[in-house]
Formats: structure tokens, C-alpha cells, sequence
């Protein structure tokens, strides 16, 4: 059953800022137009709950589903680790580059040959690690750098 939405910010002063600033183009037609473009590309509509004080909204990509497959996640299969390696950043495959070539190649030898601080090379090493790419096996002197390949 479809029930009338009205809009009521939280905060109507930060609400008027993002208005103010172009991020809010009209009111109240948010939720309008997301109903719109689901239908519009043969979509269910999408489900709208109330959830921890906001509004939680789920999107079906399939058609004619039940209740239980539109609150489920199909994820396919696990990514590999040449696709992860695909949507690395620049700097990070730089990163992996020369690590593979030389594990253990230091932050400092890592920072000359990106040309990015030291910083932003401990932050992208991480990102590498996250992805599960890269591990650091013993310490930061005498350790090397494993790379996780398939």
C-alpha cells in the first residue's frame, strides 16, 4: 500500500544550506522521481522502511520478485584478484608494480619511484592490504612484502 511521504529534515538549517548551495533542487520530489526511474526502466518500485531513525530504501534489478528475494543480495561470485587489481588507482599500481619486482622495497624507496610522501604511501599500502593484495610479513627492517596472487 502506498502511503504519502512528506518531507520534514532533521535539521531544517542544514536542509536550507544544501538547498542554498544547489544540492537540493526542488523539494519534496525525491522520492517521486526514484519511484519514476524504476518504473520507467521496467524496475519493481523500490521499497521504502524506516530504519535506526532515517529511511532505508532497496533496489530490485529483477522483475516479479518475491518479498524474500527483493530483501536478498546476490553478490555473484567472489572477486578475483585480477579483478581487484583492475580498479586500482594509479599510485597504488605503481605501488604493486614495484613491490612485485622488489619485496622488500622500502616506504622511502616506494615514495622516490611514485613521486607521493610517505603519507600517502603508507595510506595506498593500506588500501593494498584491504583489498588483500599485499601483506607485510616480519618487521618494518629485515621483513619483505608478500604478494597475493592467484
Amino acid at each position: 500500500m502506498k502511503r504519502i511521504i512528506k518531507s520534514e529534515p532533521a535539521n531544517p538549517n542544514i536542509a536550507n544550506a544544501f538547498f542554498r548551495a544547489g544540492y537540493i533542487e526542488v523539494w519534496e520530489r525525491g522520492t517521486t522521481n526514484v519511484i519514476k526511474y524504476c518504473t520507467d526502466a521496467g524496475l519493481p518500485e523500490p521499497i521504502y522502511t524506516d530504519e535506526l531513525g532515517g529511511v532505508a530504501i532497496v533496489f530490485s534489478t529483477k522483475h516479479n520478485q518475491t518479498n524474500e528475494e527483493r530483501f536478498s543480495i546476490d553478490y555473484g561470485e567472489k572477486d578475483t584478484v585480477k579483478d581487484t587489481i583492475n580498479i586500482l588507482s594509479k599510485n597504488e599500481e605503481k605501488m604493486f608494480e614495484l613491490i612485485k619486482r622488489d619485496r622488500k622495497i622500502t616506504t622511502e624507496e616506494l615514495s622516490n619511484n611514485v613521486g607521493i610522501n610517505l603519507r600517502n604511501i603508507k595510506k595506498n599500502i593500506r588500501k593494498l592490504k584491504e583489498k588483500g593484495l599485499l601483506k607485510r610479513i616480519g618487521p618494518d627492517k629485515g621483513g619483505h612484502w608478500e604478494v597475493i596472487e592467484e
